[in-house]
């Protein structure tokens, strides 16, 4: 029989190698493997950075995860193990029976973790040694360790007397079967004597998929491991994220959802719309939205895209902002001014004209959207009146319809005016008063008088209108010309200074008072 020692050197030879140029050779791949091998590699490294090119029994050259382990190996009775490194590839597991057993099972003493995260052969026996001379001693050692089992001794106790007896328990969360030997005895060689039980959890089921949604590989399901629940991407998980295998086989807590990530309605910006107005008042992760500046407004700064994240938040605008738009300096005007000075979209500008001067052109402009000044840009001008015509019968004194142009009017002998005498052009473009108009002067007919009668037509300056007596057989009168001519009646001169009147004479005439 090979000595343990050769085997576990032979061992580590073959599976602690990692392949270089400078290292040993590792031998091929040898067919039907009874078990998974990895993915073969070349002496360079391997495609993944997570794997290495490494020495792999009886798989040779295989790709090898470096973080990969193998479970944690169990103990046997009437023995005990040891492990280095602790599960990872290529650890060791070095078996050793207490006094007076021995390792059953042929170069099982050793155990080595391969690539695909399970230990190399399977655990060794230790079985009482028949040949070895049985002597008597007073006390017994250790007592046997099972796996996923304690015993009610001390836990620090490490000898026992001759006849002492312990009792196994499984574990928490672990069974036995119903023919196991649950108990331990300290004979008289100071050997132990049983127990022969397993104790192995039931593990929970595997817990199946979840609508949008997986359990996070990899996991165990046996007793007190937990796994782990994710969601797909726009969805977030309700309820436990972690749940735990119990002892009685059922996994703690509910089972979780995954739901639809969605946002509230997207961030309102000043002066701003976005493209989805039209839909619900929920966005599903995922979804974008784009703003534009309204009418008269222009993107300042930042991105004008969002999107609905996977936290049911919206991200991207990046300090997205709409300032309104600038029309520039209106222009100036000639003898006027302007009133206003703000000149972005919707503002107004007011012209004004100085005294002597009117408006042509609007006097408001508005500032555009498409950044221009909407309205015709006014101009100041002098301001004139109509030209006035010359009254009939009258004459005009001054000239010119300019801005405070002052007329004067006439009316020529035997006419009198109607209306202002004087006319001012205003700053209204309007002459001030009435519009003049020369009427002929009237005397109207003179008074009767007593023992005659009148003899005329006309009552106008220069008419002449006769008395006639009727207390004779003939007519006489009187003239202007010559008053003392008085054939019969009376002839009286009257004075008159103040208006057009007749004076009275045989024959009277209507004259002109200036």
């Amino acid at each position: 029989m090979m000595e343990p020692s050769v085997i576990l050197l032979s061992v580590l030879f073959i599976f602690t190698a990692v392949v270089t140029c400078n290292q040993p050779k590792c031998d091929p791949r040898k067919d039907n493997v009874n078990r998974k091998c990895q993915k073969p590699c070349a002496l360079e490294a391997c495609k993944s950075k997570r794997k290495d090119c490494l020495c792999d029994g009886d798989c040779g050259l295989s790709c090898i995860n470096k973080n990969m382990k193998c479970e944690p190996i169990g103990s046997i009775q009437y023995g005990e193990v040891t492990v280095l490194p602790y599960n990872k590839f290529a650890a060791i597991a070095r078996y050793q029976c207490h006094e007076g057993y021995e390792i059953h099972g042929k170069h099982q003493r050793v155990r080595v973790c391969q690539g695909d995260g399970q230990w190399s052969l399977s655990p060794p026996e230790c079985r009482i040694n028949i040949n070895q001379s049985i002597q008597a001693k007073a006390e017994c050692g250790k007592p046997p360790v099972v796996s996923h089992a304690h015993h009610d001794g001390e836990i620090y106790q490490t000898t026992f007397d001759i006849g002492s007896m312990l009792q196994y328990t499984c574990d928490t969360g672990n069974t036995g079967n119903t023919n196991d030997i649950s108990r331990a005895w300290c004979v008289g060689a100071g050997i132990w004597v049983g127990p022969k039980m397993t104790c192995s959890s039931p593990g929970c089921p595997r817990p199946r998929s979840i609508d949008n949604g997986r359990v996070k590989e990899p996991f165990k399901n046996s007793f007190g491991n937990e796994m782990e629940y994710e969601c797909n991407e726009g969805y977030f998980l309700t309820g436990r994220r972690m749940r735990t295998c119990l002892a009685n086989g059922t996994w703690d807590g509910q089972e979780p959802s995954c739901e639809t990530v969605t946002c509230q309605e997207p961030p309102k910006i000043v002066n701003a719309v976005h493209d989805g107005y039209d839909e619900s008042s929920l966005y599903p992760a995922g979804r974008q939205v784009t703003y534009e500046c309204i009418k008269g407004y222009r993107q300042n700064d930042g991105h004008p895209r969002a999107m609905c994240n996977g936290d049911g938040e919206w991200v991207g605008l990046s300090q997205f902002a709409c300032g309104p738009v600038n029309c520039g300096f209106p222009v100036d005007i000639k003898d006027g001014w302007r009133e206003g000075h703000m000149f972005e979209y919707q503002n107004q500008v007011k012209y004004n004209c100085k005294q002597g001067y009117k408006l042509h052109g609007d006097m408001i402009l508005t500032c555009e959207a498409d950044e221009t000044w909407a309205g015709l840009v006014p101009e100041c001008i002098p301001v004139e009146c109509e030209h006035l015509n010359l009254p009939r019968y009258g004459t005009i004194i001054g000239s010119g319809n300019a801005y405070g142009t002052v007329l004067s009017f006439e009316c020529m002998k035997g006419f009198k005016h109607v209306g202002s005498v004087e006319r001012r052009c205003q700053e209204n473009g309007q002459w001030s008063g009435d519009a003049v108009t020369c009427t002929e002067v009237n005397c109207g007919w003179p008074k009767p008088f007593y023992n005659g009668y009148l003899l005329g037509q006309k009552t106008s300056v220069g008419s002449v209108i006769f008395y006639s007596d009727t207390s004779g057989t003939g007519y006489g009168g009187c003239s202007v010309e010559n008053p003392k001519n008085i054939a019969h009646g009376m002839c009286h001169e009257y004075d008159v200074h103040h208006s057009s009147t007749w004076k009275e004479l045989t024959a009277v005439k209507c004259i002109w008072l200036l």
